[in-house]
């Protein structure tokens, strides 16, 4: 079953440059989770569907993956390692102590709508 005798468009390129990155991760991650498995893609073999994943992912998503380290050899093939790697990549960690000097330095002389609003922002 290929996408077009579904005509289901691939998920949109992964933009790495400016925005939530975690935040497109996370969509994107769950876009592909969908079209792989209308596609029939994820009972492909796993080089097939890595390299489904990068031609659909765009090629600023491909820099990074050619830039990823791997922990055994041929884990470059392996969707699950390729789909683990990008995660760590978009959601880098956080410095907690940074993030709580941040959150307590906050004005609290605005309305509480805007301080919920931000704070939402950081869950």
């Amino acid at each position: 079953m290929a996408a077009a005798s579904f005509g289901l468009p691939p998920p949109e390129p992964l933009q790495l440059q400016q925005g939530n990155t975690a935040q497109k991760w996370k969509k994107i991650r769950q876009k592909w989770s969908n079209y792989e498995i209308a596609t029939g893609v994820a009972k492909k073999d796993e080089p097939t569907r890595v390299a489904t994943l990068l031609t659909v992912i765009d090629e600023e998503a491909v820099d990074v993956y050619n830039t990823l380290t791997w922990d055994e050899e041929g884990d470059e093939l392996k969707i699950e390692k390729v789909l683990e790697n990008f995660e760590l990549f978009c959601n880098p960690r956080k410095n907690t102590i940074y993030e709580r000097y941040v959150f307590f330095s906050r004005k609290v002389h605005r309305p509480l709508r805007d301080c919920i609003e931000e704070l939402s922002g950081h869950l």
